[in-house]
């Protein structure tokens, strides 16, 4: 049979194929489809891609390498974690704003890259972040933001501040759900953002400490969310603090893990993590992991599907020859003598 045949058989098939196998392919083929709804950055380890490099696959980065060259991104196994993260680094009397600004400092990456991590007006986002204070971290009475929600106009729309020992939203949606910071400190939470994007918008924010599930922020309330330009609104993460009070502060560090984006619900970029701190290190005899049962239970329905596909299309093809049964055996015959035998 011919290419062209076969890939003609190969079409008229499909339409004889059976609800669940075509239901099968299209689960298969379907997550490719939709992937780009969510965009998941995770550390993946000193031994791994570059750390900028890595970040800068979707995040722009803001860092004040320029003038104090070393490092401000790095990457570590977190021993609570039990995987790698991000840290980021904030050193008082050396980093400035990216060699501009000598009365701030910043050490910070931006979204931005990708369409599904900004934001248009009328868009609802949902955010996904895990990140660790270090004990005696230190705040000042000006602004220390370790998180941002920004457009190009300025002054941000919202961001997330720890300022004279209490945590709160904060930036042109005004303050919010203030909180003390000491129960912040030394411990990993995880921190659950919606946002609707919009002159009438709306913030959802929920703070869980990772360990144990214990809720330790809570805001949810209508707010101008839009600066009304044509810029899409995307998220920051890091350090971005103030020097006017220099002696306020320290050296820090501030670990990060797992920043979702997602515009489709808050499960989407949901890891099942709270109130376990995180995967655990793996035992011996465990057995698989529900990811790697659902990756077996996968690839047994795509063999169920391939073959179903290549016996209907065998049969198509034999239907098309007028195959009957088997073909007769060919009877072999002894050549008669010649004069050399």
């Amino acid at each position: 049979m011919t290419r062209s045949s076969t890939q003609a058989s190969k079409t008229r098939l499909l339409p004889s194929l059976g609800t669940v196998a075509m239901a099968a392919l299209l689960a298969l083929a379907l997550p490719a489809r939709v992937a780009h709804a969510k965009y998941l950055m995770s550390a993946d380890g000193p031994g791994g891609v570059p750390t900028y490099e890595l970040l800068q696959k979707a995040y722009t980065t803001e860092l004040p390498d320029c003038g104090h060259m070393v490092p401000h991104i790095t990457e570590v196994m977190d021993d609570d974690l039990h995987k790698p993260v991000f840290v980021f680094h904030a050193h008082v009397n050396q980093d400035d704003d990216r060699c501009g600004s000598t009365d701030r400092q910043r050490t910070e990456i931006r979204g931005g890259k990708l369409p599904e991590m900004v934001a248009s007006n009328g868009e609802t986002v949902y955010y996904r972040w895990k990140f660790k204070l270090p004990a005696g971290f230190q705040s000042s009475a000006s602004f220390t933001h370790i998180f941002q929600i920004k457009s190009d106009a300025g002054a941000p729309v919202m961001t997330l501040t720890p300022r004279s020992g209490n945590i709160s939203i904060d930036g042109i949606v005004g303050v919010h759900g203030t909180t003390s910071l000491a129960k912040f400190l030394d411990t990993w939470v995880v921190v659950d953002l919606k946002l609707l994007f919009s002159a009438n918008g709306h913030i959802d924010m929920v703070i869980h400490k990772l360990a144990d599930g214990e809720m330790l922020f809570s805001y949810s309330g209508g707010a101008d969310t839009w600066q009304g330009n044509n810029s899409g609104h995307d998220s920051k993460f890091g350090i971005y603090r103030s020097l006017n009070n220099r002696a306020s502060l320290r050296d820090e560090q501030v670990r990060f893990a797992d920043f979702c984006t997602t515009k489709i619900s808050a499960a989407d970029c949901d890891d099942g993590s709270i109130g376990g701190g995180g995967p655990k290190p793996p035992e011996a005899d465990a057995g698989p992991t529900p990811e790697m049962a659902r990756m077996w239970l996968d690839l047994q329905t795509h063999k169920s599907v391939v073959k179903a596909v290549d016996e209907e299309l065998r049969r198509k093809q034999e239907e098309e020859r007028g195959v009957r049964g088997p073909m007769p055996a060919l009877e072999v015959r002894p050549l008669p003598p010649t004069m050399d035998n």
